[in-house]
């Protein structure tokens, strides 16, 4: 089912995912099984035999169904041998599926999530990316430094010494 046409059928040729012939901005292929994102929803589809389609079973499908209890800001996918992983806009990401080796990242080892768990980054740094080898454990994210947000005072201090300069020049 992981070809998304409603069949368990090979393909040679190009074919529809159903439901998801546009507005999809990011897929993604794991080992037998697809992901994509469309309005920034995460949609799954094909092999779930350790929990990679997310949707709390271990059921296969044939055609794309939307992930559950994920945000709506999501902007990449990626997926592994049994895993799956979505990145979201605010830098932190969602994973499932199967951690054997601890490859989701959630400080465990062993065991499966059948359904997304919420996973950020170290403080101080956003995830900007998310990679994973479809026939593999072997899963790669980078992450960047979150910069400081500018000090109120200091915003404040620079406007008043700018309205000071200005009353200033018109005195003269």
């Amino acid at each position: 089912g992981e070809l998304g046409d409603g069949t368990t059928n090979n393909s040679y040729i190009p074919i529809s995912v159903v439901g998801l012939t546009s507005g999809v901005t990011a897929i993604a292929g794991g080992r037998v099984f697809s992901l994509a994102i469309k309005d920034g929803n995460v949609y799954a589809w094909g092999n779930n035999n350790v929990g990679q389609l997310g949707d709390g079973t271990t059921y296969n499908r044939d055609v794309p169904e939307m992930v559950l209890n994920l945000p709506v800001n999501l902007i990449q996918v990626a997926g592994s041998d049994g895993s799956s992983y979505a990145l979201s806009s605010d830098g932190s990401l969602w994973v499932w599926g199967y951690n054997n080796n601890g490859q989701l990242g959630l400080g465990t080892i062993g065991g499966q999530y059948d359904t997304p768990q919420h996973l950020f980054a170290p403080a101080g740094y956003k995830f900007t990316s998310v990679a994973a080898e479809a026939d593999a454990d072997h899963v790669v994210a980078t992450i960047a430094a979150v910069p400081e947000p500018a000090s109120l005072s200091l915003l404040t201090l620079g406007g008043a010494a700018l309205l000071r300069r200005r009353s200033i020049r018109r005195r003269r």
